[in-house]
């Protein structure tokens, strides 16, 4: 039996007045600003914040409907808590005079007035890395190094060592990629790679910084400018971020987040370190939104057999140049035509880097015909492979610094028989595709709102790791817009890109870029 609660007021108030008409026929409940119409109106109010109450009460019994403490309460009972706000945490590289000192503590301010304090003291010396390449297009110089090179956007960089002269001066970074890459501009005739012994140099030191606040607002984007609160002399006012950012700091995790994270723990039960086990430890860190766990019975991708053979009983020989599996990984055989030779989730066996072997039940006719491909496992026998997001972040590829606190999360339930390293902990790689329409009908702001909104939801609800995207899943979420300002349906449209399946390959997400209309 489902319980009615009265939708405002003036509905117990309606019901009231019947009931006094009805058992007392002499009276005028109905009479404005009588004494009798008053009393009724006033009972009535008590009654609809009785009912309010009653209403929010019993959906704080069920675990799907319960917010704010009782939520809190019932994810309790197994362990799981509401994911607190976080600080956020990176690197910036400060300039100036060698041999100077930043001191621990010192504090640093974006344009916002968000404070971020040096944990560590440094001082400031020449870092000098030699090069290993210099590669040029457009006028953009790609500097590659051996190792981190802690440069960021916007600090000055002295390259020296080039026999092709344009390369060598002082230079202003642009950009910093990756930890081991950096961009400057130079002369777009210079032949490219450069060549000679290259150094790059300049008068920095590391930063290691934590947000005062917490927060998504706290993050940092690579290059952004902060401002030293107190000058150093021999300290160049501002500093700049490093490659991954100030990254890490999340809001409060709001109550449907909670309740979906609670809900998943309830219906998908956990056991020594299976997968929803690794989903729920990985989610009780701020921020993380999808996670998806490989094992080595998990396969992916397809190897396309140069040659399929039989050699000796109950073995094949699986011939690809660079087949890139190792002893131990699982594969999935199949569109051979003779069927002994199509198994599923068979160990591998590597020979040498263009073939590995595996088992086969019987003796059939070699070589194989048919169109033989390989789906394999993304990791060794032992291992575990964890890829996660954070959706709300401005990307939503986890930072070094969130990879590495995710997996210090997921450890604590490791087994011990399994080795740190065969938890392997990483963010995807993006694949970003644009979205570019000749033509929609109709042809409304609002629908190309609508559009977009539709492709964003998807990208986030259907695409997943090392799965590639086919045209009539993307083409169907664009089928599927309503205009929400008419109720107005798509009627047709022409996409001009992309037009065809998105291609994504192993540890790869699909990820929506621009849409232009």
């Amino acid at each position: 039996m489902s319980l009615n609660f009265p939708e405002n007021r003036k509905e117990i108030s309606d019901r009231m007045k019947s009931d006094v008409k009805s058992n007392l026929p002499q009276s005028n409940p109905f009479l404005r600003n009588s004494f009798l119409q008053a009393l009724i109106f006033g009972i009535a109010g008590r009654l609809y914040d009785m009912s309010k109450l009653a209403s929010n009460l019993l959906a704080q019994l069920f675990w799907d409907t319960a917010t704010g403490e009782y939520l809190e309460r019932h994810a309790a009972i197994f362990g799981i808590e509401r994911n607190a706000a976080t600080n956020s945490i990176g690197s910036v590289t400060a300039t100036g005079t060698a041999g100077i000192n930043v001191p621990s503590g010192t504090q640093l301010t974006d344009s916002d007035g968000q404070i971020y304090e040096v944990q560590a003291t440094v001082t400031l010396a020449t870092n000098s890395i030699t090069v290993t390449s210099i590669t040029q297009s457009a006028g953009i110089a790609t500097v590659t190094t051996p190792s981190d090179h802690e440069y960021a956007a916007n600090i000055d960089v002295t390259i020296s060592g080039a026999n092709e002269t344009e390369y060598n001066g002082t230079f202003t970074i642009l950009s910093t990629p990756t930890s081991d890459t950096f961009t400057y501009a130079v002369d777009a005739g210079a032949s490219s790679p450069a060549t000679g012994t290259i150094t790059s140099s300049a008068i920095t030191a590391t930063l290691d910084v934590v947000s005062d606040d917490e927060g998504s607002s706290v993050n940092q984007d690579s290059g952004a400018e902060l401002t030293f609160t107190t000058p150093i002399a021999g300290v160049d006012d501002l500093a700049y971020v490093q490659s991954d950012g100030i990254s890490g700091g999340s809001d409060l995790e709001t109550d449907d987040d909670f309740n979906e994270r609670f809900l998943f723990r309830v219906q998908n039960p956990v056991s020594l370190f299976n997968a929803n086990a690794i989903e729920v430890e990985a989610k009780k860190i701020t921020g993380v939104t999808r996670v998806w766990v490989f094992n080595v019975d998990d396969t992916q991708g397809n190897l396309s057999a140069s040659s399929l053979t039989q050699a000796g009983n109950e073995v094949a020989v699986f011939n690809l140049t660079n087949h890139g599996l190792e002893d131990g990984q699982k594969v999935t055989v199949s569109g051979a035509a003779e069927s002994e030779y199509n198994v599923s989730r068979a160990k591998t066996i590597k020979i040498d880097d263009d073939n590995f072997a595996y088992a086969i039940s019987g003796n059939p006719s070699s070589p194989a015909s048919g169109t033989p491909v390989a789906a394999y496992s993304l990791v060794e026998e032992g291992q575990t492979q964890i890829y996660f997001t954070r959706d709300n972040d401005s990307s939503p590829i986890p930072s070094a610094t969130e990879v590495s606190a995710v997996k210090t999360q997921i450890l604590t339930i490791k087994p011990a028989h399994i080795s740190d390293d065969d938890v392997i902990v990483s963010g995807p790689t993006a694949v970003t595709t644009n979205f570019t329409f000749n033509t929609i009908l109709p042809d409304t702001p609002t629908m190309r709102t609508a559009i977009e909104n539709n492709l964003e939801a998807f990208f986030l609800d259907k695409t997943n790791v090392g799965e590639s995207i086919e045209k009539n899943a993307y083409e169907s979420a664009i089928f599927n817009t309503v205009d929400p300002e008419n109720n107005q349906a798509l009627q047709s449209f022409t996409l001009t890109s992309p037009s065809t399946a998105i291609t994504i390959g192993r540890g790869e997400i699909g990820l929506l870029g621009t849409v232009t209309f």
